[in-house]
């Protein structure tokens, strides 16, 4: 109803007429659909794809598929769909084990800078393990970000347990060592907190 009340707005505004906005839309659903609006054959998934981005990326006169992503998305989820934009052209690996490589490349060169102490190429690996995990999400067909976000609701049970255990046993968790906060998490994890 949104979408007609706002139409009927411009229309009266001599901005453009419902009728037009509609003609518009299915010429656009027919051009990008040529696979089922018209002799051409695709015979995959992805070729449809690829083919529906090739349209799109003609129409908006774009210098690559990669333009046109919100610069605002959080990062990791912008990951994710440069991953897919990358891939729906055939940049991409057949399965997520070459993904699951390319992330363990990544993490040898971030022990390597580690190792060398040099900050600029600590940051810049990180970013590149970082882009590599989002890679391995997108191909197992999971969303990173929320991934991510229930890692962070797990970490946040499974730390209340052990400052919750801690003060039980009248320890400030503060002052508590590494060894016996991990033993706790541990057992945290052995109760299923955080699944």
């Amino acid at each position: 109803m949104e979408v007609v009340f706002l139409a009927r707005i411009y229309e009266e505004q001599g901005s453009f007429r419902l009728a037009d906005s509609l003609e518009s839309i299915n010429a656009k659903m027919l051009r990008r659909h040529p696979h089922v609006f018209g002799g051409k054959k695709l015979d995959t998934a992805q070729r449809v794809l690829e083919e529906w981005h090739r349209q799109k990326q003609e129409e908006k006169s774009r210098a690559s598929v990669l333009d046109g992503l919100p610069r605002t998305l959080p990062a990791l989820a912008a990951s994710f769909q440069v991953g897919q934009k990358a891939s729906s052209v055939g940049f991409d690996w057949e399965r997520a084990e070459g993904a699951l490589a390319k992330l363990e490349e990544e993490l040898e060169e971030l022990k390597r800078a580690l190792r060398d102490a040099d900050r600029a190429a600590v940051h810049r690996e990180m970013g590149d393990l970082l882009f590599a995990a989002a890679n391995v999400s997108r191909r197992a067909g999971v969303n990173p970000e929320i991934a991510l976000l229930q890692a962070n609701d797990r970490f946040r049970r499974r730390f209340a347990y052990i400052e919750d255990r801690l003060r039980e046993q009248g320890k400030d968790p503060e002052r508590a060592g590494l060894e016996e906060m991990d033993a706790l998490w541990e057992e945290a994890k052995e109760k299923g907190i955080g699944l």
